[in-house]
């Protein structure tokens, strides 16, 4: 999806490999992003918006969030009005902590958590973003934030230099169209550079056909080339039909019949992701919009 990315690529990514599959079951990997505990949470919301200011967002089942939108979110520099960002989602609108990645990721060595946070942000910034923290002798502390940088879903890859490489799922919906996508994402001190491995579409939301669907079923982490790295492994979901199925419903998580399972393979050598032509080949034809 065009647009997203408003920040440098840094990492040469391209795909090496690919098998076709005719069926597939889907399959609910492990990721590095983990829900804290109670206790962590609390700790990392007082060093985003105070200790009085951390109360439990009922509607998400208590998980803690910050009582109003903090100054640096979208809402929050705008005297936390809700204009922009759609009041009918009530408290799903506050700043509420999602998930936790931890790691290196600034510099080798250092303490560090990528934070999810849902609310506060608009449609067009996926209704959050994410903050960076460290973990000193004194506990957590803010480093900055990243708008619209959605980390509840996400996979570390070690790099040469002991930082930690993320790969996220992205997902977006709107008139017809929902995008699916990874992101390949290095963290910096003052700024974030992300390339995408794959960016694919689908239309089954759309009122009349021709629709198509491509979808990531499933990514992992592997090492395929049996040199000590993880390598990044992508199953796509790919289908068309020119007339409306019989009993199909158009909604943006409907499934088309008779889909063909691509697998995608990412080698990383601890700097970079490299590719082959044939699979670079595929990837240009399952994006075709």
């Amino acid at each position: 999806m065009k647009g997203r990315s408003i920040f440098g690529l840094i990492i040469s990514l391209a795909i090496t490999s690919q098998s076709v599959f005719t069926q597939s079951i889907a399959v609910e990997s492990k990721r590095d992003s983990v829900t804290p505990s109670q206790q962590e949470a609390s700790a990392i919301l007082q060093a985003i918006c105070g200790r009085d200011d951390v109360f439990p967002n009922r509607d998400r089942g208590g998980k803690l969030a910050c009582r109003k939108c903090p100054s640096f979110t979208g809402v929050g520099s705008n005297r936390g009005s809700f204009t922009g960002v759609g009041s009918n989602r009530g408290s799903l609108s506050l700043f509420t902590l999602e998930k936790v990645v931890y790691g290196s990721f600034t510099q080798a060595g250092t303490r560090e958590a990528l934070a999810d946070f849902d609310g506060c942000e608009s449609h067009g910034q996926f209704y959050g973003g994410s903050v960076l923290l460290r973990r000193s002798s004194q506990g957590w502390s803010a480093l900055r934030y990243e708008s619209g940088l959605r980390s509840n879903n996400c996979l570390k890859f070690p790099s040469k230099n002991g930082r930690d490489l993320l790969v996220c799922q992205g997902y977006y919906a709107q008139m017809g169209h929902s995008y699916d996508w990874l992101d390949a994402i290095q963290i910096g001190s003052s700024e974030t550079k992300k390339s995408q491995p794959i960016d694919p579409v689908s239309n089954t939301a759309n009122y009349k056909p021709p629709f198509y669907e491509t979808r990531i079923e499933d990514w992992i982490a592997q090492d395929i080339d049996k040199d000590g790295r993880p390598d990044l492994s992508i199953r796509v979901r790919e289908a068309k039909s020119a007339t409306k199925p019989p009993g199909f419903e158009t909604r943006y998580d409907s499934h088309l019949p008779n889909p063909t399972f691509h697998r995608l393979t990412f080698l990383f050598d601890g700097q970079s992701f490299r590719a082959t032509p044939d699979t670079a080949q595929l990837k240009q034809r399952i994006e075709r919009k």
